[in-house]
């Protein structure tokens, strides 16, 4: 059996780690009304979902 794909993904991951943390934060300014409604949760889980992806 050949190395040569274990090298290769290897080589990706290491990559891909390097350069995946490069990215600067978002500044995000969160407006919201507060009410009695659920949009608001909404709208902070979509954050949270974004934040949890990399986004």
């Amino acid at each position: 059996m050949s190395c040569k794909p274990f090298l290769l993904l290897l080589f990706v991951i290491i990559i891909n780690t390097a350069f995946g943390q490069a990215r600067k934060p978002v500044p995000v300014i969160f407006d919201t009304d507060i009410a009695g409604d659920y949009d608001d949760v909404g709208a902070m889980a979509q954050l949270h979902a974004f934040t949890d992806q990399g986004n």
